[in-house]
């Protein structure tokens, strides 16, 4: 199916889920779980997009005064900070995000509030509709509605065992290219290098953190190649 559609190996690119509950989303790979191993605060000192330094957030800095270029730490290698996390703790930090936010199944939607959001998407888990896709408060890659000026924490859990994922919030629109991360201008600070596969244990996790300073229509991608290019993305207003 898609595994086969990943013409760049693994290595190489490391150079160069609506309706479903939350609790069904996290069973489905009969982990036992714990808390946050190692997990990062802003991904400070990841590389920039072009292999140069960057600040807290995976941009220059989060304060949305840097932006990122086209290739992304895809040419060198994984995030750096990555720390994993089980099931059960993924479940509770997706839960405690949605506090303050209004989950709109019939629109499939989620409307954040306040000036302090925090949204935690799982990447990919292996389960009927969600196949690399983004699940987000129980939804498929839903438009997610921010307020401006929010300061905003991404947590990207990987949830597949077979594949890596990252996320950036992107002002390229669809349809994507292979490699989506050519297309378009990041916006400061939402970017997430990809992180690797999960594994039967535990699942990798990273976060970034920025200011929703811009208002406007754009789109949270997987930039893995190939992956926004059959659907690994929704939409994000900020406003």
């Amino acid at each position: 199916m898609r595994r086969s559609t990943i013409l760049v190996p693994t290595l190489l690119v490391g150079l160069a889920i609506g309706g479903l509950t939350i609790s069904q989303i996290f069973a489905v790979t009969n982990f036992g779980g714990d808390s946050v191993s190692n997990a990062p605060s802003n991904n400070s000192g990841w590389a920039g997009m072009m292999g140069q330094a960057v600040g807290p957030g995976g941009a220059s800095p989060t304060n949305g005064s840097g932006w990122g270029n086209a290739m992304g730490s895809m040419m060198t290698g994984f995030s750096r900070q990555v720390g994993t996390v089980k099931p059960p703790s993924a479940e509770h930090d997706m839960n405690a995000s949605l506090r303050n936010a209004t989950v709109d199944k019939a629109n499939n939607s989620i409307t954040y509030a306040g000036q302090s959001v925090k949204i935690v998407a799982l990447a990919g888990p292996m389960m009927a509709g969600a196949d690399d896709r983004f699940v987000i408060g129980g939804l498929i890659n839903p438009t997610l509605h921010v307020p401006k000026g929010a300061q905003v924490a991404i947590e990207l859990v990987n949830g597949d065992i077979g594949m890596p994922h990252g996320f950036e919030i992107t002002q390229a629109q669809p349809p994507y290219a292979y490699m989506s991360m050519m297309q378009g201008g990041i916006y400061p600070g939402s970017f997430i290098a990809p992180i690797p596969a999960a594994n039967k244990d535990q699942y990798p996790i990273a976060t970034t953190t920025f200011t929703a300073s811009q208002s406007g229509k754009y789109n949270y991608i997987c930039q893995y190649p190939g992956h926004a290019a059959q659907g690994m993305y929704g939409q994000i207003l900020v406003g």
